[in-house]
């Protein structure tokens, strides 16, 4: 009933989602040397401040290099990536789901040799195309487009919110954790309180500062893909309750918006953490899409009955060629209007 299951597997998108994956896994080489920097680096700085009370000075410079170094050129280099990969999926999704391009976020789609140039990097570290192609759930094809469309964008924030929680919880404890470990330590090396803030928090700043910007960040970014749940049920139960396609239509372009502004602000998770959750939550999603598939056409099917029941009862049933079944009924009316009275010569007159 629609295109979507054929044109995701096409060349040309294949390269977009190949070119967005090697974005994102630059951005998260260079998320992964800023927590390098700032986390072990940092606490072996932090350390060794506090066995060396002379080197706390040498902490508070390597304190200030790091903060300098996330802000001036981690962050932003990351976040330019992150845009460049959110606007080749965004052209991925608006020729895959026939999606109007949004000139007025994006100017211009990005090019094809940016594409092939990005995804370049995709294919030489050995990426396969098994792992793009079917990007959207096959099952979507039984649907007509208006309502395959929000199946698609409904998979794509169904787990990312499970997946941020997940990860900021695990940041709130690795940043208490080590916390937890300086100020025993500092207790355990006799330290006064003026020496472990000196010596072993202090150097931690780098650390902690990007901790919880991450994991602010995190819980922000779930509670975006919280409402963008909440807004996608509106939509959906809006378009089974016959909504026109037009209508549809334009929901979808403004749900894609909202998409588009989540991935392009939003920071990817490590890799160790998505590749330990993507089978489960994976497995997940694909039965919550053939839910919804089931659902649609459940409700097509009520509807197409419905409005087949309707067309039967509007329309009168055809004329009797013989003519016979005109009079039956003019006897039968007759009947229902009058009624024989018995008069003094018997004959049957109409009572009015």
């Amino acid at each position: 009933m629609n295109a979507i299951p054929s044109l995701q597997n096409e060349n040309p998108q294949i390269q977009r989602l190949a070119a967005q994956r090697a974005l994102y896994a630059q951005a998260k080489v260079l998320m992964n040397w800023q927590f390098l920097i700032a986390g072990p680096l940092t606490l072996a700085v932090g350390l060794a401040t506090m066995f060396i009370g002379d080197l706390a000075v040498l902490g508070v410079v390597w304190v200030i290099g790091v903060l300098i170094a996330s802000h001036v050129y981690f962050e932003p280099k990351q976040e330019r990536l992150r845009e460049l990969a959110a606007s080749i999926q965004e052209a991925f999704d608006c020729d895959v789901l026939e999606l109007p391009w949004r000139s007025t976020r994006i100017a211009d789609m990005p090019d094809a040799e940016s594409v092939a140039d990005a995804a370049r990097a995709y294919w030489t570290r050995g990426g396969d195309r098994a792992g793009l192609t079917d990007w959207y759930a096959p099952a979507v094809g039984q649907l007509p487009l208006h309502l395959a469309r929000l199946v698609c964008q409904r998979q794509n924030c169904w787990w990312d919110g499970r997946l941020r929680r997940a990860y900021a919880m695990w940041l709130l404890v690795v940043l208490i954790g080590l916390l937890a470990v300086m100020v025993l330590l500092g207790w355990a090396l006799g330290l006064t309180m003026a020496q472990l803030l000196i010596q072993g928090i202090v150097p931690l700043i780098p650390l902690l500062d990007l901790g919880r910007r991450e994991y602010r960040e995190q819980i922000r970014a779930a509670e975006r893909v919280d409402e963008l749940k909440r807004c996608s049920k509106q939509f959906w139960d809006a378009a089974l309750d016959g909504q026109a396609q037009e209508r549809c239509a334009a929901d979808a372009r403004e749900f894609q918006d909202a998409i588009f502004t989540h991935r392009g602000s939003t920071q990817p998770v490590p890799d160790l953490l998505y590749d330990w959750l993507r089978e489960r939550y994976n497995s997940g999603m694909n039965e919550g899409a053939a839910q919804w598939v089931q659902q649609a056409r459940a409700r097509l099917g009520e509807r197409a009955a419905d409005a087949k029941a309707a067309d039967g009862t509007s329309n009168p049933p055809p004329a009797d060629p013989t003519g016979h079944e005109g009079e039956r009924e003019g006897e039968s009316v007759a009947g229902t209007v009058a009624k024989p009275s018995h008069g003094a010569a018997g004959r049957g007159t109409l009572e009015v």
